[in-house]
């Protein structure tokens, strides 16, 4: 079984900078320190997964799958190992020609409370997803991740648990065991086979505080109001 997880950012994204510290080698630094074996890469709207890194994350033991967490009509899709060069798929029709490429769509924390999140488009587009992420934000009181359970037992699909890391600590509370060898067309088979064993426990009220509290200081930083609405500029949705 691999210790893997599918859903992390790096301060290369382009629309997370300042809030995101760490660069994607240091990503990989403490995935492999943790004892992670596969990981992807998925930066909001960007496929970043130059060769260099790959070649690092292999000397580390890790196996780096390319990734992105797209925007959809304006909602939040992962998109694993689309084809290299892949920008955007910006639309649910884009999603369907991607994934007939060969890549692996996941659907991001689709119930949760903000605009981006798929909701009700999930159980509209259901037959383009491989799988449901189980998200890692929740606590014993407060799970958002009820209902994406339901769906997936309703539709037969894989939860798969991500940490959507963008701060080190966020790291090990959530995360997925694939039954695959450590190659990048088995382990993507293994999902859509639901060969998966979900790892997860809920949030302390600390945990989940801290969190909540590092996600509303980054959203209001003025460099970072300023970074979105530029970027926003020239990558009109």
């Amino acid at each position: 079984m691999l210790k893997a997880d599918f859903h992390m950012h790096s301060s290369e994204d382009p629309l997370d900078w300042p809030a995101v510290k760490h660069t994607s080698f240091q990503l990989v630094d403490e995935a492999a320190r943790l004892g992670y074996e596969v990981i992807s890469l998925t930066l909001h709207e960007t496929l970043h997964c130059p060769k260099e890194l790959q070649d690092y994350a292999k000397r580390k033991g890790l196996l780096l799958i390319p990734g992105m967490e797209a925007t959809v009509e304006g909602k939040h899709v992962l998109v694993l190992n689309p084809p290299e060069g892949t920008c955007n798929p910006s639309t649910f029709e884009k999603v369907e020609k991607v994934k007939a490429e060969g890549a692996l769509i996941i659907a991001a924390h689709p119930y949760y409370l903000k605009s981006y999140c798929l909701g009700e488009k999930l159980r509209e587009h259901i037959h383009l997803f491989d799988a449901i992420e189980h998200c890692h934000f929740y606590t014993n009181y407060l799970n958002r991740n009820k209902q994406a359970l339901s769906i997936a037992e309703e539709f037969s699909k894989p939860m798969i648990a991500n940490s959507d890391m963008h701060f080190f600590f966020q790291y090990n509370t959530n995360y997925t065991l694939v039954d695959a060898a450590k190659k990048k067309d088995d382990v993507l088979e293994a999902i859509r086979k639901n060969k998966l064993h979900v790892q997860t426990r809920p949030l302390s009220t600390f945990e989940f505080s801290r969190v909540f509290g590092n996600i509303m200081l980054a959203s209001t930083d003025p460099r970072h109001v300023v970074n979105k609405w530029l970027y926003r500029r020239t990558h009109p949705l």
